[in-house]
């Protein structure tokens, strides 16, 4: 596994639901041309950028998933939990799993060797058996989600990370995934079989960024690579897509509330997404994009 590691160094390219009901807006305020705000941050922040290549994949059909994962001072986890939506009977499947941390102090000690990049730094492989400490702006890449042993939080604040997962299909006999806590886990969305598929049968790059949209601020439509969800931590937002062939949204937008998610969705190429804040405080957001690689 290590040799694995090693070897699939270069492929690591970068740092690695519902929506709520709520106020609409008239089509003819998403045809604005996008303007700066001052204190606006139009660019995203990339939390983490990470390819994964196709011996990290399950070898039969799979999905992707992005979640979030909350630890407060003296939980502890067994497994890695992201992948799952902590259904009864559900089995522990193989797959690849990337977090960041948020917040906390996260010390991470597995059966199975992983990768640690910490604030943007160089990738730091770590062994099995051996115990890190993960701090705020700290990514962890598991090659091999099929990995057990202790996930705590070793600290007094509470733990928050924000994860993408590709995990197996198939439903086997296995290792029943124990209880989680409370809201301890949350799958914000999944891109099931169908749209998944819509990746082909390679090398997938998973991508999580955070901008702010600043009250007033009107992005400039962009293009939709792959698959795309999009989670506002604070503040709310507006999503409109326009179709190929169209040069405005032919629908009104979808009001997005603080802890909404739009969800992963298999778009035609050419789809472009547009997002407004129209409110008066700014909008806090994470997206999670799978893409084909090269």
């Amino acid at each position: 596994m290590r040799r694995q590691l090693i070897n699939r160094r270069r492929l690591i390219t970068g740092l690695a639901a519902g929506a709520a009901v709520g106020p609409s807006f008239g089509l003819s305020q998403l045809s604005l041309a996008a303007r700066q705000t001052p204190g606006a941050s139009t660019e995203p922040e990339s939390l983490f950028e990470v390819a994964v290549p196709r011996d990290w994949q399950p070898a039969a059909d799979a999905q992707g998933a992005f979640y979030r994962i909350v630890l407060e001072p003296s939980q502890s986890l067994t497994y890695l939990p992201g992948p799952y939506c902590g259904c009864s009977g559900e089995t522990i499947k193989e797959g690849f799993v990337a977090e960041r941390v948020m917040s906390g102090n996260y010390t991470v000690q597995l059966d199975r060797p992983f990768i640690v990049r910490r604030n943007g730094g160089e990738d730091e492989e770590i062994e099995a058996g051996t115990a890190v400490q993960l701090i705020e702006g700290d990514v962890a890449i598991y090659p091999d989600a099929l990995a057990f042993g202790n996930l705590s939080n070793s600290g007094s604040e509470t733990i928050t990370l924000f994860g993408a997962s590709v995990t197996s299909l198939e439903i086997e006999e296995g290792i029943f995934t124990p209880p989680l806590p409370g809201e301890m886990s949350s799958r914000l969305s999944v891109a099931v079989w169908d749209a998944w598929q819509s990746l082909g049968d390679g090398d997938i790059i998973a991508t999580l960024t955070q901008r702010t949209l600043s009250p007033g601020e009107v992005l400039d439509p962009y293009d939709i690579a792959g698959l795309e969800s999009i989670h506002v931590l604070s503040g709310e937002l507006h999503s409109s897509v326009i179709h190929p062939g169209e040069s405005r949204p032919t629908a009104e937008p979808r009001y997005i509330g603080p802890g909404g998610t739009v969800g992963f969705r298999q778009q035609t190429p050419g789809t472009r997404r547009v997002l407004a804040n129209p409110f008066e405080a700014p909008a806090v957001l994470l997206t999670l994009t799978f893409s084909r690689a090269g």
